[in-house]
């Protein structure tokens, strides 16, 4: 608990570091798989950690893969061990073959994320606290720049109802989520609401639990449907989610997941 306080006092006196124009939009991205699913709401029991209060028990390693338009690739490692845990993001946005005047190749000028997170996590009860540092490194072309970026959540989870919120600031940039979810029997609805960058979204979707081994999800991110599978084998969990934009298939997203 006294590693949490020292986390919330950094936020209250803490000043960004740099004044300049950031984009935070890049934890937005739905590197939970289970979460795309559900319309890119959150996971109940979740492995991923970039916002999501609610975080799976036990120790586990978790590693997410997407394949997305115009050849942009994106992975995500995570790892949770006791009350610590780091996790790890890779965002290709793609490359361009740079020429000269008369046509000679010169450079590729790529543009690209790379991120890495440590964090602490503490359960009380039906309490959940979590409190990580990040540092982003991002890459466009021939400028290159660092970001740190502090994050705090917390939820409540009961028997039937869930609730909660994080808080991440990038320059001077903040992105903020609200979480909400009730389960009942076979059936589980999240729903989660996020500002950022001066827009607020709505996303929202559900769970069937069709045995203890196979769960199907589905829901809205916006107005986009998204569906997706999850199959649960001994201390393996492998996951699939897509979205679909105007009839055309926009992401495809495979995770593993293997708890120890």
């Amino acid at each position: 608990m006294k590693k949490l306080l020292i986390l919330i006092l950094f936020f209250a006196f803490w000043n960004p570091l740099r004044a300049e124009k950031s984009d935070i939009s890049v934890l937005s991205f739905p590197y939970s798989v289970r979460a795309l699913g559900a319309g890119n709401s959150f996971d109940p029991e979740g492995r991923a950690y970039t916002g999501n209060p609610f975080w799976a028990d036990g120790n586990h390693a978790y590693f997410s893969t997407s394949f997305l338009p115009a050849d942009i690739r994106v992975h995500y490692i995570s790892a949770a061990w006791r009350e610590y845990f780091a996790d790890l993001i890779h965002y290709n946005w793609g490359e361009i073959e740079g020429r000269d005047e008369w046509g000679e190749i010169t450079r590729d000028y790529r543009s690209r994320d790379t991120a890495f997170s440590l964090g602490y996590r503490k359960l009380k009860g039906p309490f959940r606290l979590t409190g990580s540092f990040r540092f982003l490194f991002r890459e466009n072309g021939p400028e290159k720049k660092t970001f740190f970026i502090p994050a705090l959540a917390a939820g409540w989870k009961g028997d039937a109802f869930m609730a909660g919120g994080s808080f991440e600031t990038m320059g001077n940039e903040s992105r903020i989520n609200l979480y909400g979810g009730t389960s009942w029997r076979f059936l589980t609805l999240t729903a989660r609401w996020e500002s950022t960058q001066g827009e607020k979204t709505l996303h929202g979707g559900a769970e069937w639990a069709v045995s203890e081994a196979f769960s199907l999800v589905s829901g809205f991110n916006e107005e986009h449907w998204t569906g997706g599978m999850v199959l649960r084998a001994g201390i393996f969990i492998l996951e699939y989610a897509t979205q679909i934009d105007d009839g055309e298939l926009m992401a495809n997203i495979f995770s593993l997941s293997y708890r120890f």
